[in-house]
């Protein structure tokens, strides 16, 4: 399996399309939380999920909290499918995988998204966050079934929850030891977010403005993961938004 094929699912048959959308899960999921999404951007947009090492069809590799060398590594396995007018998505913990993305590849290759898409997410924050990674079993539990983070059908079986606990740990970890720099993207941000959500703070997203030369706001209703019912909506508002750009 090549670096590309490792990195991320491709759509069969998608080679047609005028656009690529490349997409980063949030804390503890993996690729596969884009089928839903993917169902609502239009076909002319290839969405390429983006499979982070240590989950679904790479769970026999070691899991990674360092956002370099995250970002260093997909940088090299994309590079070859940079040929199209792209975009990025991130949600949450996915959000900070995009805008590094975005700031690397126009370091390294000088290029840029049309769009950067972050929902439900943000570079800042106000206060050091909640260390989950350092939570004992029982406390985790209790934080994901407060957080709506995890199907209860996952905590309830032990299988399930043995496999997804180290997934979730690294990740948080990833979240907290992330240090912004304050660089500013060289595209235009589109932005999710929800006011009911208690995990991101909707002020600190529309701080989102200042970092990027064009900034839109889409306000959502639920909690965090409010994509689970906004699908159709956010699918509808990324493919207008691509498709309103040129290269």
């Amino acid at each position: 399996m090549s670096a590309k094929d490792k990195w991320m699912y491709r759509s069969t048959g998608a080679g047609n399309a005028r656009y690529r959308l490349f997409c980063f899960p949030y804390a503890g999921s993996g690729a596969s939380m884009y089928a839903g999404l993917g169902k609502y951007i239009d076909e002319e947009i290839e969405v390429c999920p983006i499979q982070l090492p240590g989950r679904e069809n790479r769970r026999n590799e070691s899991l990674c909290s360092d956002v370099e060398k995250i970002i260093s590594e997909l940088c090299d396995a994309m590079k070859d499918l940079l040929d199209k007018p792209f975009g990025i998505f991130g949600y949450s913990m996915g959000g900070i995988l995009a805008y590094e993305l975005t700031a690397k590849l126009y370091e390294r290759f000088h290029v840029k998204p049309v769009r950067l898409f972050m929902a439900a997410s943000s570079i800042f924050r106000e206060k050091k966050p909640v260390e989950v990674s350092s939570m004992n079993e029982h406390q985790l539990v209790t934080y994901m079934r407060k957080s709506n983070g995890v199907p209860e059908r996952v905590i309830a079986d032990e299988f399930l929850w043995k496999n997804y606990e180290p997934i979730i740990v690294n990740d948080y970890k990833l979240i907290e030891n992330y240090r912004f720099s304050y660089h500013k993207v060289q595209c235009g941000i589109v932005a999710f977010a929800s006011r009911e959500d208690r995990e991101v703070k909707y002020r600190n997203i529309r701080l989102l403005k200042y970092f990027a030369p064009k900034f839109e706001l889409y306000p959502m209703s639920g909690n965090h993961f409010f994509i689970r019912e906004e699908s159709r909506r956010i699918g509808e508002i990324v493919s207008r938004e691509m498709e309103s750009c040129s290269a």
